[in-house]
């Protein structure tokens, strides 16, 4: 089974040239890319009568005219009154129920009792020699 680089290296010479590239891509071995090649888009002849002359009407001419005189009425008077006095009512009074206190009792702490320490006694540094 030949591999696709053996199928476009006609000659077998290890080498794609130009030429074995565009017969590979459908091409004339003197042809150049692009002309003729797949995805190329087909000449295209349309055919119609010979051109004619257009002609077009002048465009209307523009009619304008003044805006209209606006009249405006003067703005209506305001009458504002004072806003009436705020009544606020009492804060109702505010009663707490609760027992009554109770008395606390406490034991006597117990009594305290020292002693006197021992008395140290040191003994007598030994003597240095050098």
């Amino acid at each position: 089974m030949a591999t696709a680089f053996d199928q476009i290296d006609a000659n077998h010479d290890g080498v794609i040239s130009r030429a074995e590239f565009n017969a590979m891509m459908g091409g004339a071995p003197g042809q150049t890319m692009g002309a003729g090649i797949m995805g190329a888009a087909p000449a295209v002849t349309y055919a119609s009568a010979a051109p004619t002359t257009m002609t077009y009407a002048a465009a209307p001419a523009a009619m304008y005219s003044a805006a209209p005189a606006a009249t405006y009425a003067s703005s209506p008077t305001m009458t504002y009154s004072a806003a009436p006095a705020a009544t606020y009512a009492a804060a109702p009074a505010v009663a707490y129920a609760s027992t009554a206190p109770s008395t606390m009792a406490y034991a006597a702490p117990p009594a305290a009792s020292y002693s006197v320490a021992p008395a140290t006694t040191y003994a007598a540094a030994p003597a240095m020699t050098y």
